[in-house]
């Protein structure tokens, strides 16, 4: 009769089912990625892409709390982070490396915060050039600095709730000292010095809250008194100069011994 449908034929049929099972098989291979539950908490398995394509990182999610191994990834396709998460989500274990896929740290996390001990290491090598500790997100207990050719020791300080409380000590690359100095809460306090490589005082002074004061004494490297100056409240109220310093071209400060960028060294 005109107006009707035909009745599907077997090639008809062998194509709907086909089709039906490309899609079952689509939505399948999507089901438990990046879902939510009926609370709108994280579940299963989750993935995210930068925008180029590649993998950002993925991960498995239980109600919200990431667990087990998450793997990050840089823009390239090298693995960026690898980080194992404890049971109840808050504390994790991590390792960072480079765009290199050099392993460069390695520490733990609690509440998404740095807490514990961290180690850098030199990119490709089994060397550690930093220890760091922190507790909660904050700096907490003694870091050191090593020169990055080996294990020697370049630099020490040591902080008490975030704040920079104890000795200071800097280096040279045969162990003899380059720096001593103590904090007191975040500030300078107390004697100061700095040497030369020959073991020499190259100058040494007083700090009191963080500011330089009294007399402080500078010297050439064979141990002659060359300048003399006096402080108070961090600024120079008298100077005596007993031998000038020789015409030099201006050059670039050593940033390790800048005061506002590494600590308050007087040079």
């Amino acid at each position: 009769m005109k107006g009707m449908m035909p009745y599907p034929t077997r090639k008809h049929l062998v194509f709907f089912f086909t089709l039906l099972i490309c899609v079952s098989n689509s939505l399948f291979s999507q089901e438990g990625i990046n879902q939510l539950n009926t609370s709108g908490k994280k579940q299963g398995i989750w993935k995210k892409y930068y925008p180029g394509g590649r993998l950002r990182y993925e991960g498995y999610f239980e109600n919200d709390v990431p667990k087990g191994e998450f793997r990050h990834y840089h823009e390239n396709g090298k693995i960026k982070a690898i980080i194992r998460h404890a049971g109840d989500g808050l504390r994790a274990e991590a390792e960072l490396y480079n765009e290199e896929g050099q392993l460069t740290a390695r520490g733990k996390y609690y509440k998404e915060q740095k807490d514990g001990q961290w180690i850098y290491l030199v990119p490709g090598k089994n060397l550690t050039s930093a220890v760091e500790y922190w507790k909660e997100g904050k700096p907490d207990g003694t870091w050191k600095i090593y020169f990055n050719t080996d294990t020697t020791l370049s630099e020490y300080w040591s902080y008490v709730d975030g704040k920079k409380h104890g000795p200071w000590r800097q280096f040279f690359k045969d162990g003899s000292p380059r720096l001593e100095a103590n904090y007191q809460f975040d500030e300078l306090n107390g004697s100061f010095k700095v040497f030369y490589p020959n073991g020499k005082v190259r100058a040494e002074g007083i700090y009191n809250n963080g500011l330089r004061w009294g007399e402080w004494k500078y010297f050439t490297e064979d141990g002659q008194l060359k300048r003399r100056e006096w402080y108070e409240q961090g600024n120079v109220v008298k100077e005596e100069v007993l031998i000038p310093d020789p015409e030099e071209p201006d050059t670039p400060l050593d940033p390790s011994l800048d005061p506002e960028k590494s600590g308050e060294n007087p040079f």
